[in-house]
């Protein structure tokens, strides 16, 4: 038996803000707590006319100017970076970074989640809608979810939203105000058991509300995946300039400078100043001086300038001119002092003749080492960071893998200089041919194409409808060679170097009678990384790979995308394909369908 179950958070009556510090651990963490036990009664308290306001639940999801993440184990939840919650029986514990009753109104809220079923959870008593002591009721049909990779080609994620719709035929949601669920968390669950436990309900999606839809017969509820909602800026307001973000910068990138304050020359007329008759000698020039001063930033990140140096553009080639760099605030500053004029020879009368030099030419540029982790898993995990409420930790994180990706992803040097943290993501992994993904479990993950991650075996006879075999999508892909570009130079914003490939080109345009050249733009920095995403390119979009598309009567509930699947496509004595393995590339882990590229 195959059941769902929905979680809504509806906003509750009670106020986070009046937790209470923890003494649990003798205020040796930041952490408070809130008791959902059952409210007690007969009390000297009640006896003189109080109530106590508890919510007598621990489903519960919390804000705190964010939602909070839930931390796996209580270790885990004082040693949080992030804002977290831990739910321990009837005490919820919350690490956050100020006093709870120091929030506004508007900046935090509890919400209790409501839950559905899409059948009985006990096919011998289906009048039993208690699950842990909360009521269940059968509203929920079988949800549809949509997960997808993202484009192989840009790198960039797709938004992929997944829906539920409950049943409304008596008008239980008619009055309901959408509000009270809006950008609040849904989880989506399913097992196979009868009469489960709430914790035989296995998490396939989980996300932020963003649209119900109500009618006389439904209510549709819309949500949208973990990181549809890195909307934040990369960049921060730098103090030092106004109306102006500061780029944030990993490896070594050439950046033009930012100037803090104008830049100046000033001149010193040494004879001037020490003559006390005033007058200006011509004939005493050789000690006169233009001193240029200016003081700059190049970004967030920067731990080094490269050769003391920053750069102008002279008529001839770059002109270096020394500077010094303060680690601590980020600041470059310049002061090169110059003789302004040069004894050039003199006239028929013996005075000198002065030529006037050019003064030190205004620095546009710098090269600049960021942020020492630059390895593109590195960077993707810091900017996922970066938006303040997903800790890398084995609660947000398949940490395990993720961490092995990291191990082997090649180094970029990229400086961000403007955007949101969603595109920042898909500007590192286009450099990788990797993708971020939400598994089903709710946590994120780092996962390359062509790398080995979990396999599952599905027999001919567990298919449950009739398989589609495409291969449009390998078509629009399709390239018989290709050039990738490296070597990104911010100040210009032109690529330095390239590497072609064309490794399989006689063999692809030989098979298909078709010559494309694509041409990939990366962040990476050496021939090496180039030549080795041009392999992994070619070997998948040289080929016009087949995929196929069916539903299978297995639970796919732990299947996620770039995972394996060995499955011979033979129905009734029709072979759909001579592959047996495959890659998942679409899921719906709700209904058990897939879309498998040829391996």
């Amino acid at each position: 038996m195959i059941n769902f179950m929905v979680e809504l958070s509806k906003r509750s009556v009670v106020s986070p803000g009046s937790a209470t510090p923890s003494a649990r651990w003798g205020g040796k963490y930041n952490v408070y707590e809130i008791y959902t036990g059952k409210r007690p009664q007969n009390t000297y308290w009640t006896d003189w006319g109080g109530a106590y306001d508890n919510e007598e639940t621990n489903k519960l999801e919390i804000y705190m100017d964010g939602w909070l993440y839930h931390a796996g184990t209580i270790e885990e939840l004082k040693a949080a970076a992030a804002p977290a919650m831990y739910v321990d029986g009837n005490y919820i514990y919350i690490n956050i970074p100020k006093h709870p009753w120091l929030y506004k109104d508007n900046e935090c809220s509890m919400n209790k989640r409501d839950g559905y079923l899409y059948a009985p959870k006990n096919s011998g008593n289906p009048s039993d809608l208690y699950i842990d002591g909360s009521l269940y009721e059968t509203r929920l049909d079988i949800p549809s979810i949509s997960v997808k990779l993202s484009s192989p080609l840009s790198g960039l994620t797709r938004n992929s939203t997944f829906s539920a719709t409950l049943a409304n035929n008596d008008g239980k949601f008619d009055g309901e105000d959408s509000q009270e669920y809006f950008n609040a968390p849904m989880y989506i669950r399913k097992t196979t058991r009868d009469n489960p436990a709430y914790t035989d309900f296995i998490t396939i999606r989980e996300g932020l509300v963003e649209d119900i839809a109500i009618t006389q017969e439904s209510a549709e509820i819309t949500s949208a995946e973990k990181y549809r909602s890195f909307d934040e800026p990369v960049c921060k307001a730098a103090e030092e300039i106004e109306n102006k973000s500061l780029p944030v910068i990993f490896g070594r990138c050439v950046m033009p400078l930012i100037e803090i304050e104008e830049t100046e020359y000033i001149e010193k007329d040494v004879d001037l100043d020490n003559d006390i008759d005033g007058i200006d000698d011509i004939d005493k020039k050789e000690d006169d001086t233009v001193t240029m001063k200016g003081a700059y930033l190049a970004g967030e990140g920067v731990r080094a300038v490269v050769g003391n140096a920053v750069y102008a553009e002279g008529d001839v080639g770059d002109i270096a001119i020394p500077c010094a760099f303060d680690s601590e605030t980020g600041i470059i500053t310049v002061e090169e002092t110059k003789k302004k004029y040069t004894l050039t020879g003199v006239d028929k009368n013996g005075k000198p003749i002065y030529g006037t030099n050019a003064k030190t030419p205004k620095p546009k540029y710098v090269i600049v080492d960021g942020y020492l982790k630059n390895k593109t898993g590195q960077i993707v995990t810091a900017l996922v960071e970066r938006s303040g409420r997903l800790q890398y930790n084995e609660s947000n994180w398949d940490v395990d893998e993720t961490d092995g990706y990291i191990e082997q992803s090649p180094a970029v040097n990229i400086a961000f200089t403007g955007g949101d943290i969603k595109a920042a993501v898909a500007a590192v992994l286009k450099s990788d041919m990797a993708f971020l993904i939400q598994k089903n479990d709710g946590r994120l993950t780092l996962r390359k194409w062509g790398d080995a991650y979990d396999e599952h075996s599905i027999a001919s006879w567990q298919l449950t409808q009739q398989p589609q075999k495409s291969f449009s999508d390998a078509q629009q892909n399709y390239f018989s060679s290709c050039v990738i570009k490296y070597g990104y130079n911010e100040y210009k914003k032109a690529h330095e170097n390239q590497y072609r490939y064309a490794d399989k080109a006689d063999e692809a345009e030989g098979r298909y009678l078709k010559k494309v050249e694509k041409v990939f733009e990366t962040h990476l920095t050496n021939e090496t990384g180039a030549k080795n995403l041009a392999s992994r390119l070619g070997n998948r979009f040289c080929e016009l790979k087949d995929r196929m598309s069916a539903g299978v009567g297995v639970d796919t509930s732990e299947y996620n995308l770039l995972d394996t699947v060995f499955l011979k496509i033979d129905v009734n004595g029709r072979k759909y394909s001579n592959n047996d393995k495959w890659i998942i590339v679409e899921a719906d882990p709700a209904q058990d369908k897939l879309v498998l590229e040829e391996a």
